[in-house]
């Protein structure tokens, strides 16, 4: 018998699988554990997405179907009680991290401000490029100062408001 895998992202689940999610799953020490398993292995495995899933199988609630839940969306909700609607974000960028602490709701802006830069530039260094021995404040190739000390063009950063 063959079974089907629906992929779930931020959708809400059916309240009969969130039921199904709360008798038999639990969160422990950063983990999830299956109350089911005899063995206190937490569950999930690497996707494709580079995100770790649970594949959750109930022949009660329908027939021959498995849904791929993302596991930092199931340890928000064995936290929260509520099913995330928007997006989850690991705060330290690491995948495989899926504490809860280290889980918070955001959108793609506040995303992005978490991504890392490329060349080792942090969102510290946002628009300020060193060249030779002074810094430089560009936005869109347009040179907005230049400065001696980093401090000094931090500041002035700041107050042009990027």
């Amino acid at each position: 018998m063959e079974t089907t895998v629906k992929a779930l992202k931020t959708k809400i689940p059916d309240i009969k699988w969130l039921d199904h999610i709360k008798k038999y799953y639990y969160y422990k020490d950063g983990s999830v554990y299956s109350k089911k398993s005899k063995y206190k292995k937490a569950v999930g495995s690497k996707h494709s997405s580079n995100y770790y899933c649970v594949n959750i199988e109930t022949k009660k609630l329908t027939p021959r179907h498995t849904i791929c839940v993302k596991l930092h969306h199931l340890v928000w909700f064995l936290n929260t009680g509520e099913w995330s609607s928007v997006e989850l974000d690991h705060i330290d960028r690491n995948l495989a991290n899926n504490s809860f602490e280290n889980l918070r709701q955001s959108n793609r802006s506040e995303q992005a401000l978490n991504r890392s830069y490329k060349s080792g530039r942090t969102y510290e260094d946002r628009y300020i490029y060193k060249i030779r021995n002074y810094y430089s404040i560009r936005k869109s190739n347009k040179v907005l100062g230049k400065f001696l000390i980093k401090e000094e063009a931090i500041k002035f950063r700041n107050d042009y408001g990027l």
